[in-house]
């Protein structure tokens, strides 16, 4: 056991997702030709092309040369601009992780195609991604551990990886914003959790400021989930002497300020609007959208046969018997967690696309995975015969999520189907 525990808090579960996801991403490649596919997938990357290729925020060449054009060879085309030029709506946070893999890709790389777009170079951007996601799901880990033996919480952990859409948009479609999200949300959890008894307090704080930018920057719609942490760990930090907190606290605000002020001229350059959000009203559907809270759409969310939590991914509800059951042994970080989950399940219920496109199951619930990895390590914690009810409805459900994502890859899961389809579909 604690040669077991050795390898799994040196790397171990690091290592193995990104070995399983990597087979996964070599298979996706050659199914589809290239890793780099889809429509927002596309823009992001290729606004890390035009940062670092052109040294600007202007996508409409890179959009040309962009792989897979069959996203923009619709009726509608490419969103544009007055001026002609392609409209980027896209928060720029994803964009600069992904040019911060790009750079060393043109350094190493052979040129198959146009200039930061050859193989060699998306599919080492696409591997960085599914890196920061594996480091992530490593620092899941520790937290895990603090709630199960080794093996149990490394079994909540690798559950919370294989048995979500997680597994797709990491192992399949890594060029998702939102396995990049998840990476960013557990490293301020990590962050906020070490706050009040750091002995480094103001550096924490900067970091934490920083990658609270970062979150900002990639997934704006997480903005909640900063205020949740910060009004559940910051109330013993400003407890201490102001020399302790403040100046920290005031570097990581700079920070704030600095991405939400270099967002809005990205967006004013790339719309005409100064602004930190650029969705919303458009002249092309697939950028377009607005929010309906008079009128949500839990059963989409929760229930719908090609798109419902609890339908595609029942695991959840199962981790969810962790906070019932063993409510009192959820540490600060499951709530957190799960109050910030239901808050951005709720606001995706009343926005107008709330199944979020062609998606694998609700891909936002990606970002939630830490829900997931601490209610199945809570009802791990204790030993007896609880532990082996969950072992076997993790692999029951486990297997029909994987069965439905196949499903999926093969265009068996159509927008419009009953309950009853799906099930025909996987027979």
């Amino acid at each position: 056991m604690d040669v077991a525990d050795r390898i799994l808090r040196r790397g171990g579960i690091a290592v193995l997702i990104a070995l399983l996801a990597g087979v996964g991403l070599a298979k996706s490649s050659s199914y589809y030709g290239t890793l780099l596919r889809g429509f927002d997938a596309q823009f992001y990357y290729a606004a890390a092309h035009s940062v670092v290729v052109d040294c600007d925020w202007d996508t409409t060449n890179d959009i040309a040369v962009t792989p897979s054009q069959g996203a923009f060879k619709t009726e509608y085309g490419a969103p544009l601009r007055s001026d002609g030029g392609v409209k980027n709506v896209f928060p720029l946070g994803l964009s600069l992780i992904e040019a911060a893999f790009l750079v060393p890709a043109r350094l190493l790389g052979t040129e198959n195609g146009p200039p930061g777009y050859s193989t060699f170079e998306v599919g080492f951007v696409a591997f960085g991604l599914l890196l920061l996601t594996a480091f992530a799901f490593q620092v899941l880990y520790g937290f895990a551990r603090k709630l199960a033996s080794p093996l149990w919480a490394a079994a909540a952990v690798l559950a919370g990886w294989a048995g979500t859409s997680m597994l797709y948009y990491t192992a399949w479609f890594p060029f998702s914003v939102h396995p990049t999200t998840f990476a960013l949300m557990v490293l301020l959890l990590a962050v906020a959790d070490r706050l009040p008894k750091s002995r480094r307090r103001n550096l924490d704080l900067a970091l934490f400021g920083l990658l609270a930018a970062l979150l900002f920057l990639t997934r704006p719609h997480q903005c909640p989930y900063l205020v949740i942490l910060v009004l559940w760990r910051f109330t013993d930090v400003v407890r201490k002497p102001w020399k302790a907190w403040l100046p920290g606290t005031l570097v990581g605000l700079v920070f704030c300020l600095l991405a939400m002020l270099g967002q809005a001229k990205v967006h004013e350059f790339n719309t005409g609007s100064f602004g930190l959000i650029a969705h919303g009203t458009h002249d092309h559907p697939a950028i377009t959208g607005h929010f309906d809270f008079a009128n949500p759409h839990f059963d989409v969310v929760l229930l719908s046969p090609v798109r419902g939590l609890f339908w595609i991914t029942p695991l959840v509800p199962v981790a969810f018997l962790g906070y019932l059951i063993r409510f009192r042994a959820v540490p600060w970080w499951g709530w957190a967690s799960l109050v910030n989950a239901a808050l951005q399940t709720a606001i995706l219920a009343c926005w107008s696309d709330p199944g979020q496109g062609d998606s694998f199951g609700i891909r936002l619930w990606c970002e939630h995975v830490p829900v997931v990895v601490c209610g199945l390590a809570v009802l791990c914690g204790k030993p007896g015969s609880l532990r082996w009810f969950v072992a076997g409805s993790t692999t029951i459900c486990t297997l029909w999520t994987t069965a439905l994502m196949a499903a999926y890859i093969f265009g068996k899961l159509k927008w419009g189907m009953a309950h009853a389809d799906v099930i025909r579909s996987l027979v």
